[in-house]
């Protein structure tokens, strides 16, 4: 039996037309009194859940990962969802190849959840690169440029550290100029809402949240997103060299970023 099942209404006035009569004919106050509190608990139970179950059958609510097929700037994300009753849970982000998902639990403006997620996004690259130079003066400290040049495994530390920095100074550089670093969404909004949005924007492609992950992120995330970190390795440069470049970078670093 359940709230706004016609058996449960004829149940409830059963009950009701019962305890009424034993209100009027009980024979003691005592059982009145009893009879009436068993009749208020009877009609605020009666009342509040037909409330709240016609209320949530009226406007029943889909969650999906929308992929906008490229990167777009986030004026363009707030303009998409402009006037629409769509509520962003979440951001799915990539800047010079390194992708992450910002997600938001509480309700919020399209245009807040972006302006978070970039500024998040630039605190976590500058304490990776605060990161990364302290890794970078400790290789320089543990070995010489010709204990490094004779070493595979050296090279191949100092190229990571290397690329490293380059990867995350241009993913620090593009977020605080503003470049697009939005490729989808996960939104929340009725049937009715949802199939306006796509017919208004066939270019996007939707995915259900009970599909998997990796399902998803093909549907969701654009085709060749994904930078290799040999990408940010300058090229023709011997072990020396890029020995030489580590130092001198290194030394630019630490002045900036205040670092000994």
């Amino acid at each position: 039996m359940v709230a706004g099942d016609p058996d449960y209404c004829v149940k409830l006035r059963e009950i009701f037309v019962i305890l009424s009569y034993g209100v009027i004919n009980a024979t003691t106050e005592k059982m009145r009194i009893k009879s009436r509190v068993l009749l208020g608990v009877l009609l605020s139970f009666s009342v509040v859940p037909f409330e709240t179950s016609a209320g949530e059958a009226e406007v029943p609510i889909q969650r999906v990962q929308v992929g906008f097929g490229s990167m777009v700037t986030d004026d363009d994300v707030s303009l998409l969802l402009h006037n629409r009753s769509i509520e962003v849970s979440a951001a799915f982000v990539s800047v010079a190849g390194l992708n992450g998902t910002f997600r938001r639990h509480e309700g919020t403006t399209t245009q807040d959840l972006l302006e978070e997620a970039r500024q998040a996004s630039i605190g976590y690259f500058e304490d990776s690169i605060d990161a990364n130079n302290q890794f970078m003066s400790k290789f320089l400290e543990d070995h010489n440029i010709e204990e490094v040049a004779n070493s595979p495994g050296l090279v191949r530390q100092m190229q990571s550290l290397i690329s490293l920095a380059n990867q995350f100074e241009t993913a620090l550089n593009d977020l605080r100029s503003n470049e697009p670093m939005v490729y989808g969404l996960e939104i929340a909004a009725s049937p009715q809402d949802l199939g306006r949005l796509k017919e208004d924007n066939d270019r996007l492609a939707f995915a259900n949240l009970r599909a998997p992950v990796a399902e998803r992120m093909q549907i969701v995330k654009p085709r060749g997103l994904l930078v290799q970190r040999d990408d940010f390795i300058p090229e023709n440069l011997s072990a020396t060299e890029l020995y030489e470049a580590m130092e001198s970078g290194k030394v630019l670093r630490m002045d900036r970023l205040g670092i000994e």
